[in-house]
């Protein structure tokens, strides 16, 4: 391939199932097309990036940072409410300290079952239902199961709710 449009050209094929492919970098709108795949070029990568959110800075409100942010950003403050050691270094570490050579390179996290109904519940129940309800992706009636303690969350409602109680809990080093 002399130039990126010759990719166009080219026959590509799925990888697992060997099937014959084209690609395209016209807008598919979310469209599923047959045998035909929509990549970026290099202007959309570099178009997106230009617009992409900023993940380590907030606006001047504390808000995260969106495209239609504007004006002087500042740090995004970030605060551990615990230590968790996880993968090959955290399996040698607890082998180091029970004194044993380390065996294999098992990931084992170990999470408070409580943790969720001890601070988090606490958290969301003084934001109104709607905004819980829409956050977390659910219906009001489901946001008002969870915060009563009628219902448990699912682990991607969970984790989208524990980012809502981060964003609301003030930095506690400042």
């Amino acid at each position: 391939m002399q130039t990126p449009a010759d990719a166009l050209a080219v026959d590509w094929y799925e990888l697992r199932s060997g099937e014959l492919l084209k690609i395209t970098t016209v807008d598919q709108a979310g469209q599923i097309t047959p045998g035909q795949v929509a990549v970026k070029s290099y202007g959309d990568v570099a178009r997106d990036y230009a617009v992409h959110p900023e993940s380590k800075f907030v606006a001047a409100a504390g808000s995260p940072c969106l495209r239609t942010t504007i004006g002087i950003l500042e740090r995004r403050s970030v605060s551990a409410d615990r230590a968790e050691y996880i993968g090959k270094e955290g399996n040698r570490i607890s082998a180091r300290v029970e004194g044993a050579g380390v065996a294999s390179e098992v990931q084992e996290v170990y999470e408070d079952p409580e943790e969720f109904s001890r601070i988090v519940l606490p958290a969301l129940r003084g934001c109104p239902t709607s905004i819980v309800a829409t956050h977390a992706g659910i219906s009001e009636r489901a946001a008002r199961a969870l915060l009563s303690g009628a219902a448990n969350p699912r682990p991607s409602t969970r984790r989208r709710l524990v980012e809502l109680v981060r964003w609301m809990v003030p930095d506690q080093g400042a």
